[in-house]
């Protein structure tokens, strides 16, 4: 519906070394509109999987409990 979430200030900046963890509630999907990270230093992990660059993970789901990091 719209929602999403992400990291760094609102206009898209952020420290070096920054990491965030996001822990799911509940079980959700998720769908991948966009997907654009520095490649080789910026990367995001969903179910011990790394994407970086423009090759983001495909639309999906996640269990109560799953870190994306």
């Amino acid at each position: 519906d719209g929602n999403c979430f992400g990291t760094g200030s609102a206009d898209g900046t952020y420290n070096s070394d920054e990491r965030c963890t996001f822990t799911f509630s509940d079980d959700a999907g998720f769908v991948v509109g966009r997907f654009n990270m520095e490649s080789g230093n910026d990367m995001l992990t969903v179910d011990g999987v790394e994407y970086d660059g423009t090759s983001g993970p495909i639309d999906g789901s996640v269990t109560a409990g799953q870190e994306i990091t």
